[in-house]
């Protein structure tokens, strides 16, 4: 048996085969026979997949965005701006073995798309962008991170998919205004909480010390500083240490800045260019054609 690469689109994580060779499955026991029973077969043949794909994405027209957001109670002081950004209503599916794989952040009254998960079993992967301004879930309107975060888990606890509203720029004025969202950063502990169980460890031990207080340690676990040798074999731990946020990477094209194009050089001239110099410091040498 050959097989051809022949299919206009990959088959995905969530995708219902729905026929096989144009007959009808409503079983994995059937599709496993049907497809046992046709592999016997030395001859060369076709295999055929009828898909059934679940909607992912669709925009809302502008002339419907009203009558959409009316049924929604919206936060003070949020506009539809359609000049500027794009409406969807995107559907987040769950198949087994797969992950939302989205993280998000609260600015101005909005919820964003700050990170998506570059995985084939990320559902987010396929629906979503980094950017993305996740308005609604359910027809109901968002105040933060926490209620998404709820509204997510309760809508999926019920069914097995969950609709969105979600808002994308679509100029460069919305895009500017997607890049300041997401480069803003909470502010950050200096001296963060241990997790509970950390706390619950030291406790135990300083339990144990003061009911042994006679027991002495068989080697010192905090050693002098000393200066840095030549040899690069082992581990030096700095005495203090600084908590900084690690941001994800942005997997939306649009928020990409364009880089700028090369200088056109003049006809005939010989030299090399370089970006960082300023004009009248950049030597340049010409040579006349004849």
């Amino acid at each position: 048996m050959k097989f051809q690469k022949q299919l206009a689109t990959e088959i995905e994580i969530g995708d219902i085969l729905y026929k096989f060779n144009d007959l009808p499955l409503t079983t994995r026991d059937e599709y496993t026979r049907q497809l046992s029973f046709t592999m016997k077969n030395p001859d060369f043949q076709t295999l055929t997949f009828t898909i059934l794909r679940p909607i992912k994405s669709k925009q809302i027209p502008e002339k419907e965005l009203s009558n959409v957001f009316s049924k929604l109670q919206q936060p003070q002081g949020f506009e539809i701006l359609p000049t500027h950004y794009e409406y969807f209503t995107v559907f987040l599916t769950i198949a087994p073995k797969t992950i939302l794989g989205v993280t998000i952040k609260g600015y101005n009254g909005k919820v964003y798309v700050s990170g998506i998960e570059n995985k084939h079993t990320s559902i987010a992967y396929k629906c979503l962008l980094v950017g993305d301004a996740i308005l609604a879930i359910e027809d109901q309107a968002l105040s933060g991170v926490k209620d998404t975060d709820e509204l997510l888990c309760t809508s999926f606890a019920k069914k097995k998919f969950v609709r969105l509203i979600i808002e994308r720029a679509k100029t460069p004025a919305g895009l500017r205004n997607v890049k300041l969202a997401l480069s803003i950063e909470k502010t950050y502990e200096v001296n963060p909480r241990m997790t509970e169980d950390v706390t619950d460890i030291c406790q135990r031990q300083i339990k144990f010390m003061n009911k042994h207080s006679d027991l002495k340690p068989d080697s010192r676990i905090i050693h002098q500083h000393h200066p840095p040798r030549a040899s690069t074999s082992h581990i030096d731990v700095a005495k203090e240490s600084t908590e900084l946020p690690i941001s994800t990477d942005v997997n939306n094209l649009q928020l990409l800045a364009p880089t700028p194009p090369v200088p056109a050089v003049a006809p005939g001239t010989i030299g090399s260019f370089n970006p960082l110099e300023t004009p009248s410091k950049r030597a340049v040498k010409k040579r006349t054609i004849r």
